[in-house]
């Protein structure tokens, strides 16, 4: 694992050029969609889904189209014997997609706010969600959680272009096709502890798209598992 030591990064970050390789950007990876996959809740019974606003649904088995609703919809989601259910039974799926009507749609799993598509799948009886979300949404949550104090703006730059690289790192070698991460483990708290007009949400629209590669390449960047780390902490 290579260790990303803040003076070296704000070396970067200050210089007049960087080097070639060290810095590149999401978007010239080819596919990329420049979202993470999150895995909200594993294996329950039931989990309770609120969707406030617009949205539609789909089977992300076969891309079906399924229905939509204009109104929001606060039900308990269950496996039943032969599909899914929540408030209606959707025979013979064993998985939806909630996708947002617009913007202002988000879904609310077992109390916590999250934006973006929710996948929700019944594994053998058991209902496990996923939450799609872009990167810097999710980058906005984990570091908010995280960071438990204010740094310079260099030094947050830093921290938001390692954890990017990280999760984009974590996406392209996900121990699941169907999620990267567990939010659980990496402290994924949905975006209702996010403030769009903080400092932090400055930071890493200025940074967007930007991560770290081991080398550079014009056929696809290649990310390493970085971890963020005082220089006083080495």
């Amino acid at each position: 694992m290579f260790l990303i030591r803040l003076s070296l990064i704000l070396t970067m970050l200050c210089g007049m050029s960087l080097q070639a390789g060290l810095f590149e950007r999401v978007d010239r990876n080819p596919g990329s969609k420049n979202t993470i996959k999150v895995l909200l809740v594993h294996d329950k019974p039931g989990v309770m889904v609120e969707v406030k606003g617009k949205y539609r649904i789909f089977d992300p088995n076969t891309n079906k189209y399924l229905t939509t609703r204009f109104l929001g919809k606060r039900k308990l989601i269950q496996a039943i014997r032969d599909g899914i259910k929540w408030g209606e039974e959707f025979p013979g799926i064993h998985q939806l997609l909630i996708v947002p009507g617009n913007e202002e749609t988000t879904t609310l799993v077992d109390g916590i706010e999250y934006r973006g598509l929710v996948y929700v799948y019944d594994i053998g009886g058991a209902i496990s969600v996923v939450n799609e979300i872009d990167y810097d949404d999710y980058l906005n949550s984990l570091i908010t959680n995280k960071l438990k104090r204010e740094l310079p703006k260099e030094a947050l730059a830093a921290y938001v272009i390692a954890e990017r690289t990280l999760a984009l790192y974590r996406t392209m070698h996900a121990p699941s096709p169907y999620w990267a991460v567990r939010g659980d483990w990496v402290g994924y708290q949905g975006i209702a502890i996010i403030n769009p007009k903080s400092f932090l949400a400055e930071v890493i629209a200025e940074t967007r798209n930007m991560v770290m590669s081991e080398e550079d390449s014009f056929q696809g960047i290649k990310p390493f598992p970085s971890v963020w780390k005082k220089e006083s902490e080495s």
